[in-house]
Parts: C-alpha cells; sequence; structure tokens
C-alpha cells in the first residue's frame, strides 16, 4: 500500500481528502515550479500543468491541482 497524505480544505467546514503521497509531491512541486516563474492565473496553471504531468499518474490533474492548492 502506498503512503497517503491527508489534504486540508480551506472551508472549515469541509473535509480534505487523502491522496496517494507521490501524486501529492509531484503537483505541489510542478506547482512550485510554475510559480517560481512568475504570476499565473488559475485556469493558466491547470492547462500547463496537464501539460507538464501528462503520462505521469492516472486521475485528473485539475482535481489534483485543486486539492494540492488548498
Amino acid at each position: 500500500m502506498s503512503a497517503k497524505f491527508q489534504t486540508i480544505h480551506s472551508d472549515a467546514e469541509k473535509q480534505g481528502v487523502n491522496i496517494d503521497a507521490g501524486k501529492y509531491h509531484a503537483v505541489r512541486q510542478a506547482i512550485l515550479d510554475l510559480l517560481a516563474a512568475g504570476p499565473c492565473g488559475f485556469m493558466d496553471m491547470v492547462h500547463k500543468l496537464e501539460e507538464d504531468l501528462e503520462g505521469q499518474f492516472d486521475g485528473s490533474v485539475p482535481w489534483y491541482v485543486t486539492s494540492v492548492k488548498l
């Protein structure tokens, strides 16, 4: 069984989700790398990360970007 990462939701009324730690860290690093180049709108970020992370793991990149961002 792979390690899991418990996310935290910004809305205290909602609960975060458990996601694969490897996926969390891959998406987190991709977000940080993208933002190191300068500001980026959310949808631009999603589109760029869909390109960058294509084929690296199964699942919805926009969902992971949103979960990690929160």
